[in-house]
């Protein structure tokens, strides 16, 4: 079940017009078909007192979604915008605290930033200059409620409009956000549906992946594998991935969730572009030599060009003399035969 939140009632204004409501508790928390809505109050304590309750009385809380008006520490992000926190940090006292929390990994379609939680209000350019370095939003309350879940290890998202830039405002932020307020709701209720869009997405992707609950994808990880089901079930019309993909072999070896997630999408990669699997296995063969001797060896991109890209860091004349050594061995005309696509060679 998932748990909606809000500092305030402005934020949630949209929701509470739009979804098909039923008080739980007085006028902050409501229940609607997909879980619960709550208006936690503003600031850090207060905030972490009302996500305590509802969790303490509601042990099916699943997920929880912060959504609500942020303010922008950095002049590059835009009014109105929003932005998925990736992390949030905590500053007490005119002080940055070192626990941070760490989002639910997801795709969306918005950019990604992080939130400081601040327990005062953060009115003027000096002061958002000074907070800048802990990142690019500042908010009341998101810091609060990862912590008030954190035992319960409950995974939140969070989406942040950009209500004010402090470092360019001219009137009172305050009155600024409050006359916005139906605005900034609405968008965040759009942001709220996409987000369940996409959502709805991966598990659809999810569901097509035999034993999914044993790999685990990272948002740049699911979106690659998004791209690459689909061109398979298209070059593949018919054919079950358990044909194509030998899962037994993957689930099989001694390897993290993230690092089984990895080989299956270079399986699928070479299911998709065997030629240039086979290019790749080639090239590797010739690289062992420059390994060892402490660089990075890469080729061109999309192997269309003969080059040998080569990065390196070297402690000694020893270290060096060695990596020398290596790149005039190399056989740089084997190399220039496999990419020109003598695959005897």
């Amino acid at each position: 079940m998932q748990l909606l939140t809000f500092a305030h009632r402005g934020e949630a204004r949209a929701f509470l017009d739009q979804l098909d409501l039923t008080q739980v508790q007085g006028n902050t928390l409501y229940r609607f078909n997909r879980g619960l809505l709550l208006i936690t109050g503003e600031g850090l304590f207060e905030t972490m007192n009302a996500v305590s309750k509802v969790i303490a009385t509601h042990p099916d809380i699943n997920e929880i979604v912060n959504l609500g008006v942020a303010g922008s520490l950095d002049e590059n992000l835009a009014k109105n915008e929003i932005i998925q926190i990736r992390t949030v940090y905590l500053e007490l006292e005119e002080k940055a605290q070192f626990h941070s929390f760490s989002m639910q990994e997801r795709i969306t379609p918005f950019k990604k930033a992080d939130c400081l939680t601040s327990t005062r209000r953060v009115l003027d350019k000096q002061t958002a200059e000074k907070l800048l370095p802990f990142a690019s939003l500042v908010d009341r309350e998101l810091w609060a409620i990862c912590r008030a879940v954190k035992d319960e290890k409950i995974p939140v998202t969070s989406l942040k409009l950009i209500s004010d830039i402090p470092s360019q405002e001219q009137n009172e932020i305050c009155q600024v956000v409050k006359e916005q307020a139906d605005l900034f709701s609405s968008h965040l209720f759009d942001a709220w549906n996409a987000l369940h869009s996409s959502n709805d997405k991966s598990k659809l992707v999810l569901d097509e992946l035999p034993h999914y609950e044993k790999f685990h994808f990272t948002s740049s990880m699911m979106m690659a594998l998004e791209k690459k089901l689909s061109q398979v079930f298209i070059k593949f019309p018919g054919d079950s991935l358990e044909s194509l993909i030998d899962f037994d072999s993957i689930l099989s070896k001694e390897t993290r969730p993230k690092e089984k997630a990895a080989e299956l999408l270079n399986e699928l990669n070479a299911l998709l572009n065997p030629y240039r699997v086979t290019l790749e296995k080639r090239l590797s063969r010739l690289t062992p030599g420059l390994k060892a001797a402490g660089l990075n060896p890469t080729f061109d991109p999309n192997l269309e060009k003969v080059q040998l890209h080569i990065k390196g860091t070297f402690s000694s004349k020893n270290e060096m003399a060695k990596a020398i050594d290596q790149l005039q061995k190399f056989d740089f005309d084997q190399m220039s035969a496999i990419l020109d696509g003598e695959l005897d060679v």
